[in-house]
């Protein structure tokens, strides 16, 4: 399928609050400050009202682009503690965006591996409608649940990102050319305790990150040698070492940029790293992004475009 272009990213998140003042046991703290966290994002509002403010701020930053052109919304969460968060909300947001038109998708059994799903779903709406589409992830921890992703190797942050999605300069200000997404699931991970079972865990998915590399490289026509950054969750030292082993890339290629910021923010680590990269990559440096959700993993190959 043809390349697609991102462009007009945003992001709309929640407070820092400091990682010492979350009351973490000793073992939790030290194992994710060693990887660099410092600070969670807490929200006080919605997954929706993130994702509006986010959506926003990316429609103004669509240089050229009319909403009455875009003609889908994929919205990715796995936000669900309130029904009218992936119902009237949602209809009464896109209305909000002068998006009232828009057909409107949900990616959801991805969880934090979403941004896979949803970057497939938008490929083959622009190749269907030859019109662009706003990508929006959005989620948040729901109140009492714990924000550490066991076994200790990441810590979770509230917020949303997003951008438009487009065929070549249809995406408005381009600075991200999707090649390729290859995604790879294992759905028995889920029969194992993380508490119990968690270096195990962290082993299979390891695996699965780098099938859904290979998969990605393999349909980019590209090599790993080739690639001159990999980005990744936001995960601790530990699990950015074992996930670079298993891509074939050494650790001076691995990049995190949101990491001591943002801590993990579910589905839109990708969304938030990749602008930052190409802010700051050569043009046409290729980038692969990993995403990782409980069973189901994303590669996404990328090129980064100064001008298109």
């Amino acid at each position: 399928m043809a390349d697609l272009g991102l462009g007009a990213f945003a992001a709309c998140t929640g407070a820092p609050v400091a990682l010492g003042e979350l009351g973490l046991d000793s073992g939790a703290h030290d194992a994710l400050s060693a990887g660099g966290m410092e600070s969670v994002l807490v929200a006080t509002r919605t997954p929706v009202e993130l994702a509006v403010t986010s959506a926003r701020a990316t429609l103004d930053a669509a240089a050229g682009v009319d909403p009455a052109q875009i003609a889908t919304v994929v919205w990715g969460t796995t936000s669900f503690t309130e029904r009218s968060w992936y119902t009237d909300d949602i209809s009464h947001a896109v209305t909000g965006l002068g998006l009232g038109q828009a057909d409107v998708i949900g990616v959801t059994l991805g969880e934090c591996g979403n941004i896979g799903p949803a970057l497939r779903a938008c490929r083959a709406l622009v190749g269907e409608t030859g019109r662009p589409a706003l990508l929006v992830c959005t989620d948040a921890v729901r109140p009492g649940a714990s924000r550490v992703v066991a076994p200790n190797v990441a810590i979770l942050s509230d917020g949303a990102a997003s951008c438009l999605a487009g065929a070549g300069a249809d995406a408005g200000s381009v600075s991200v050319v999707v090649e390729s997404i290859g995604q790879a699931s294992n759905h028995r991970l889920r029969a194992l305790d993380p508490d119990v079972d968690g270096m195990r865990a962290l082993r299979i998915t390891a695996k699965g990150v780098a099938l859904a590399a290979e998969r990605a490289l393999e349909s980019a026509g590209r090599r790993s040698a080739e690639v001159s950054v990999l980005l990744l969750p936001n995960y601790n030292a530990s699990a950015q070492t074992l996930f670079a082993q298993q891509c074939g890339i050494e650790l001076g290629r691995v990049r995190t940029p949101t990491l001591a910021s943002h801590a993990h923010l579910f589905a839109a680590d990708v969304l938030t790293g990749l602008p930052l990269i190409a802010a700051e990559a050569e043009h046409d440096a290729v980038v692969l992004a990993i995403a990782a959700g409980t069973c189901t993993w994303a590669g996404i190959v990328c090129r980064i475009t100064k001008g298109w």
